[in-house]
């Protein structure tokens, strides 16, 4: 069995390309002369126009009045601008000595000074005078000396 099913048509397809160029149509014929316009409305004003180029000097006008000066003191002007600085002079004579200052006052006394330091050791001095002859020392004042065996004292404790 054939079962026949009317479908609806697809979606068109894409624009194609150009064709080529045609050739030259044959010239058309004169047409008539057409009837006159009927008078047209005023239009409104257009842009403005671009500069023009300037024109030639006009001519010369003629000679004024002889001019007349009047004297007034004006206020006066601003300060001009600081020049440029001027090369250096040249060196002066020496001057003479100035005289002498009065004496100042005395100052202040001032602060303690530091300790110094130990000066250096003097050089000997020389012996000075004998003195007198002492009186003789008593011998029983002292201990008897401790003496090595062998040794005995007399009796001043002198060694023999």
């Amino acid at each position: 069995m054939v079962c026949i099913r009317e479908c609806p048509e697809g979606r068109p397809g894409r624009e194609g390309r150009d064709g080529p160029k045609g050739q030259k149509g044959q010239r058309g014929r004169t047409g008539q002369q057409g009837d006159a316009a009927p008078p047209s409305i005023r239009g409104e004003p257009g842009e403005r126009g671009e500069k023009g180029f300037p024109g030639s000097p006009g001519l010369n006008g003629e000679p004024g009045e002889p001019g007349r000066v009047y004297v007034s003191d004006g206020p006066p002007g601003k300060d001009g601008e600081t020049g440029p600085r001027g090369p250096p002079g040249e060196k002066g004579g020496s001057g003479r000595n100035g005289e002498d200052g009065l004496p100042g006052e005395r100052g202040e006394r001032g602060y303690r000074g530091l300790k110094g330091e130990l000066g250096k050791r003097g050089a000997l001095g020389s012996f000075g005078p004998l003195g007198p002859k002492g009186e003789p020392w008593p011998c029983d004042s002292c201990p008897p000396p401790r003496v090595s065996p062998g040794y005995y004292l007399n009796s001043r404790n002198k060694l023999h």
